[in-house]
């Protein structure tokens, strides 16, 4: 009898890592009048919110909004307090600043995209001709 199960292609790393880059929390385009995005934190205190903010959402937002300025200052000393601030080229507000103290990425990259007025990136497009 001949074998019915199928084999799955499997995804190479490459691949996987562009799915992950352009799905997840983070993974949206801004608006047009976020001019620049400055994180600032110290590596010596806790700041875990802030350390996994920069590993897991950074990247998909900078993925998803290539010409976006992105600026990250990790500090050696103690007492610098961890922040995201968000300038604007057009806005009544012409920076925003988020308190990332004792916070959970998550809620971090909640805020941002609110502020930033941001919509979610797409994995599958519509082809425009169906």
């Amino acid at each position: 009898m001949a074998s019915t199960t199928k084999k799955l292609a499997t995804l190479s790393k490459t691949a996987k890592l562009i799915i992950d880059l352009r799905t997840g929390l983070g993974a949206a385009k801004l608006d047009s009048n976020v001019k620049k995005v400055s994180l600032v934190f110290s590596r010596k205190q806790d700041n875990a919110g802030a350390r996994y903010f920069l590993r897991e959402n950074l990247p998909r937002i900078a993925f998803n909004n290539p010409d976006l300025n992105i600026e990250v200052l990790i500090s050696k000393e103690y007492g610098v307090k961890p922040i995201l601030t968000v300038e604007f080229e057009r806005n009544d507000k012409k920076e925003v600043i988020i308190q990332l103290s004792k916070r959970y990425s998550d809620d971090i990259c909640r805020e941002f995209l609110d502020v930033t007025k941001a919509t979610p990136a797409m994995l599958i497009q519509k082809d425009p001709s169906v």
